[in-house]
């Protein structure tokens, strides 16, 4: 899983691994993993893994410890596409750089949710580009519980 450019999931784990005072232990804990795709080694996806040109950027949006799982999605998406952000979620700090990411003149942000958990107003049913901005799609990267949560909880998203 090699690109030419970052994978910022794979950078947001290894800084709250530096920042961690403890191991991260969970089911399958003690299996042989791949370290970059969390795979058990002999089913190891990193070979496969193909760039993906796009007129769009993404950015994950995780919650505490998603970054830390094996079956996170959020991972292969930043590993496919160059213009990638992962931030970890935060109710009440969030990151400056999230922030400066989400009013950046360069971006149309789109939170990707599902319709029926939001006020109507808030629903886009089709990407309508605007001239020079690329649409920055937003995921929020939890059970779907915790993205309800962080929804609700962050302002920022409006």
């Amino acid at each position: 899983m090699t690109q030419g450019f970052k994978n910022s999931v794979l950078a947001l784990r290894a800084q709250q691994i530096s920042e961690s005072r403890r191991e991260f232990n969970a089911r399958g804990g003690k299996m042989d993993r791949c370290e970059q795709c969390l795979i058990a080694k002999h089913y190891c996806i990193c070979g496969g893994a193909e760039y993906a040109s796009c007129d769009a950027a993404v950015c994950l949006l995780m919650y505490h410890n998603e970054s830390f799982k094996p079956s996170n999605t959020g991972r292969l998406i930043a590993e496919i596409v160059p213009d990638n952000y992962a931030f970890r979620w935060d109710r009440t700090s969030p990151d400056p750089a999230l922030l400066a990411l989400l009013n950046n003149d360069k971006y149309q942000p789109f939170v990707i949710f599902p319709a029926e958990d939001v006020e109507t107003d808030r629903v886009v049913t089709q990407v309508e580009p605007v001239a020079g901005k690329t649409p920055l799609f937003i995921f929020l990267d939890g059970t779907w519980r915790e993205a309800k949560k962080m929804i609700r909880k962050s302002p920022y998203l409006d």
